[in-house]
């Protein structure tokens, strides 16, 4: 994404990198991530974000893999989705779906 936002800063003359850029930047990944992960993909992507943790399956791997969801590392490992896939729609209404179904 930084090197979107650079790129277009440049593109567009500007003198530095501002707002607009890193603005489009991130939709640039976001629209990125909307092509590529599968619909079926955001009820697991949500689970992910209630759980914090990712599962050891291919679809948990494949996820890891396309940086949907990133490992977080402190006291010790965590995962959760990628801020940018958060922002999609797929995903708010995934996400509204299984904090709805829990109990």
């Amino acid at each position: 994404m930084i090197q979107t936002a650079c790129l277009t800063a440049s593109t567009r003359k500007h003198p530095k990198v501002i707002a607009e850029d890193i603005i489009y930047a991130v939709k640039q990944q976001q629209f990125n991530f909307e092509r590529f992960i599968p619909e079926e993909h955001y009820a697991f992507l949500a689970q992910v974000c209630i759980t914090k943790n990712v599962s050891k399956d291919d679809i948990g791997q494949l996820m890891l893999f396309n940086t949907s969801v990133l490992e977080y590392n402190g006291d010790k490992r965590w995962n959760y989705p990628n801020q940018v896939v958060k922002q999609n729609e797929f995903f708010q209404k995934a996400l509204e779906s299984a904090l709805a179904a829990q109990p």
